[in-house]
């Protein structure tokens, strides 16, 4: 999961403390969750994908698979 969530966010140019305030978590919070050190909410992961247009695919590629 880091890899590609770590892609597609540098791909839209976004830092981690960006997405961190749009998450509305701290910027150390949202390095772990990133890195795989603890798990995004339900509600983190819904936010990201209509952040980034993902389709339930992308979704599950990029949080669920290991």
């Amino acid at each position: 999961m880091p890899n590609k969530l770590i892609g597609l966010r540098a791909g839209y140019g976004d830092t981690q403390s960006k997405v961190a305030k749009y998450l509305g978590i701290a910027t150390q919070s949202y390095y772990r969750k990133e890195k795989g050190y603890q798990d995004f909410t339900k509600t983190e992961i819904r936010k990201i994908a209509e952040k980034y247009n993902l389709t339930p695919v992308e979704v599950w590629d990029i949080f669920f698979m290991v």
